[in-house]
């Protein structure tokens, strides 16, 4: 009996990565006249787990992902005096911020070095 043997199982393979697609052939389901295709693909595992409602898929069947208020960014607070070098004697604005004071910071890569010098060796 020829075929016969241990049953192999069939594993299903989740995407684990993003994917985009862009391309200017339309796609075979697209209406006339549209000239570009483009498409971002999720991961199904970073897709939120709450129940989605009918209402919550388009006609393609994507769900529609919804932005709550913990999910937008959080606004900075503009400072109205902007930053200028710490080295004494300067005043120009400031470019380059200190690896362990990053409230700290040059104007330049020469003032920088200045400003590293006086903070002490970094620990590695």
């Amino acid at each position: 009996m020829a075929g016969v043997g241990p049953a192999v199982p069939v594993v299903e393979v989740i995407p684990t990565r993003y994917r985009w697609l862009s391309t200017l052939r339309p796609s075979p389901d697209a209406p006339p006249g549209d000239k570009m295709f483009l498409s971002f693909s999720v991961p199904a595992s970073l897709l939120p787990t709450t129940h989605q409602s009918a209402t919550d898929v388009d006609a393609d069947g994507d769900v529609k992902m919804e932005t709550t208020q913990e999910q937008e960014l959080p606004k900075k607070p503009r400072g109205a005096v902007p930053a200028v070098c710490d080295v004494e004697g300067c005043s120009a604005k400031r470019k380059y911020r200190l690896v362990l004071d990053w409230e700290r910071g040059a104007c330049g890569m020469d003032h920088l070095h200045v400003l590293e010098r006086q903070s002490g060796p970094i620990a590695v």
